[in-house]
């Protein structure tokens, strides 16, 4: 997950297992809210789609929603609807958890 510059600052010359999220899928992994601009020209939006997958086939709670015209770390990820959208889904994370769920 980390390039080469991000090893570094954590003084890693590698990360176990590669750098791939799906090299680190377990039945343990904690719920997800996967966001993706399906603009983004850095990584293909397939590759959260996999990572969606992969934890659905162990039994990880998963959610992929793709943000219209956003492209890698677009500030459309800032706005105030995305916000509420993480929001509601933390809050029906942490309500289902409480509930035991």
């Amino acid at each position: 997950m980390f390039p080469p510059f991000e090893l570094a600052l954590f003084g890693a010359d590698a990360v176990p297992g590669g750098s791939s999220a799906l090299a680190r899928v377990s039945r343990g992994a904690p719920p997800f809210l996967i966001a993706h601009g399906d603009s983004d020209r850095v990584v293909p939006a397939k590759e959260s789609a996999a990572l969606h997958e992969a934890l659905g086939r162990v039994g990880v709670a998963s959610t992929l929603t793709y943000l219209a015209a956003a492209g890698h770390e677009d500030p459309a990820f800032d706005r105030s609807e995305c916000h509420a959208m993480t929001a509601a889904w933390l809050r029906s994370i942490l309500l289902a958890e409480g509930a035991g769920g």
